[in-house]
Formats: C-alpha cells, sequence, structure tokens
C-alpha cells in the first residue's frame, strides 16, 4: 500500500471543502478503508479527520458572516444542511453563535485596534489563573518572527491539538517575543499552537487566521513540569496539513483585558 501523503491528503480536503465532504469521501477517494484511513490520519496529525474537516467548514462559514451576509448564507457556505448543526458546531469551535460572532466582530475589532497600538511590550493573559502552583517550574516560549511583523502574537496551551476550544492558558504578547507559564496548569498533556496576526485595517482579516503565520507543537507538553522548559520557535506560513483556527481570538484578548490580567 502507498504511503499515507497527508499534505496531498490535507490539500485535496481544503480544495473540495466547499462541497458536501466527508470522511467517508475522501477515505474512497484515495482508495482507503474508513477504519485504516481515520487511523491513519489521526496518527499524522493528532486530530481526526471528522474534527479536521467540521474547523474547515466552519471557517468558510466565518468568511461570509464577516461580509455581512446572513447566517443562513454562511451555513450554505459550509456545506451544512442543518442549521441547528451549524449554529451548534460554529459556536463549539468560536464560542459564539454565528449571530452573536458577527453582532459582535466590530466591537471585538475596535478593542483589538486599541491595544495593539499600546507602546510598551506587555502580555495578556487569558483566562484567569484558577490553579494552585504544582512546582516552581516554567515552561517558556521564544518566538522569531519576520523584523517587519506588526501586530499581535498569540500564544496557548490546548488540551487537544486541534483548537476547537478555548484554550488551558494563553498569553496575548503585545510587541514582546517572549511568555512564560509558570507551572499552575492542572496535570496532563497540553498541545501548543502560536499564531501571529498583523496590524489590519480589515476587520475580517482579524477572524479569518487561515494565512496568518503560526507554529504548531505536534508533541505535547506534560505537566506538572519535571524540569523548566524553554523553546525557541520560528513562526511560519500555513501547511496543507496544520488545523484551523476558529477560535475567537479578538474575543480571548478582550476577556483577558476585562479581568485585569494585562502584565508588563
Amino acid at each position: 500500500m502507498e504511503r499515507f501523503n497527508i499534505k496531498e491528503i490535507a490539500s485535496y480536503i481544503r480544495s473540495n471543502i466547499s462541497n458536501e465532504l466527508t470522511v467517508e469521501h475522501v477515505a474512497e477517494h484515495f482508495n482507503y478503508s474508513l477504519s485504516h484511513f481515520s487511523r491513519e490520519f489521526k496518527k499524522a496529525t493528532s486530530f481526526s479527520a471528522s474534527e479536521f474537516i467540521s474547523a474547515l467548514k466552519i471557517e468558510c462559514g466565518i468568511k461570509v458572516l464577516g461580509k455581512n451576509s446572513s447566517v443562513l448564507k454562511a451555513q450554505l457556505n459550509s456545506s451544512y444542511l442543518s442549521s441547528g448543526t451549524f449554529s451548534n458546531t460554529f459556536k463549539h469551535l468560536t464560542g459564539l453563535s454565528p449571530k452573536q460572532f458577527q453582532k459582535k466582530m466590530g466591537l471585538l475589532f475596535d478593542d483589538l485596534k486599541r491595544h495593539e497600538q499600546k507602546d510598551e511590550e506587555g502580555s495578556i493573559n487569558y483566562p484567569p489563573i484558577t490553579f494552585k502552583r504544582f512546582s516552581e517550574n516554567k515552561f517558556t516560549v521564544h518566538i522569531k518572527a519576520p523584523d517587519s511583523f506588526k501586530g499581535i502574537i498569540f500564544v496557548g496551551l490546548f488540551d487537544k491539538p486541534l483548537s476547537s476550544r478555548l484554550p488551558i492558558r494563553g498569553r496575548a504578547l503585545i510587541r514582546s517575543r517572549s511568555c512564560s507559564f509558570d507551572d499552575d496548569i492542572q496535570p496532563g498533556k497540553y498541545f501548543l499552537l502560536v499564531c501571529a496576526i498583523e496590524r489590519q485595517i480589515n476587520p475580517i482579516k482579524y477572524f479569518i487566521l487561515d494565512d496568518c503565520l503560526r507554529y504548531v507543537k505536534h508533541d505535547p507538553v506534560e505537566f506538572p513540569l519535571k524540569n523548566s522548559l524553554e523553546f525557541t520557535l520560528t513562526l511560519r506560513k500555513i501547511i496543507p496539513e496544520d488545523p484551523p483556527i476558529t477560535i475567537n481570538l479578538p474575543k480571548l484578548l478582550k476577556e483577558g483585558l476585562e479581568k485585569s490580567f494585562f502584565k508588563k
């Protein structure tokens, strides 16, 4: 049997996502049994093919909502036949219903622009810290971005490799390029995702993150930390098998600010 080519498969899914694409269809197209395809896809990416397809479909819906189109048009553009399934999936992946998302886009954009212009370096925490310290160790991330980059860098630790839920812990970096997570995170394995959003004048660009620079760490980081860890990573452009970034980052930023977690 041919080697499982995740780049080719992910590219095919992305190219055909506007159709009523299913995991079964993709497996059949590449001449795999459903069970073998599903197993190999998850082995190659750490997330399931169905999660990948759902997240890409919701991206399609966000693009339509950003153009002030109706929720129905967004649903149809996402290839969902059921409005309930579309709305539930959308809320699961972004934290807001389609109507809420569209209504709040402008307000969230204004908040983001205000804090993007800050002169000082700093980072905004999200969500608030609620767990006790498990050790004195730290997980530190240093980020290499192009010298020309101007914007906000989001760093998040997720309980799954597909960022379909809110991060367990995150930072929004303004001008700075480093951040640390104290070992106050519940024991478990967490996946690191970083994305950088350039300053934009078009609000939709802050919500559609399919072309932003990023870094995806497929190997999880295990907490509590046995030793302090330090990573230096270089942001890169998206590759086909990267997980879609559907979480509402401007909303996370606003919530962090409202809870007064801005640190210089």
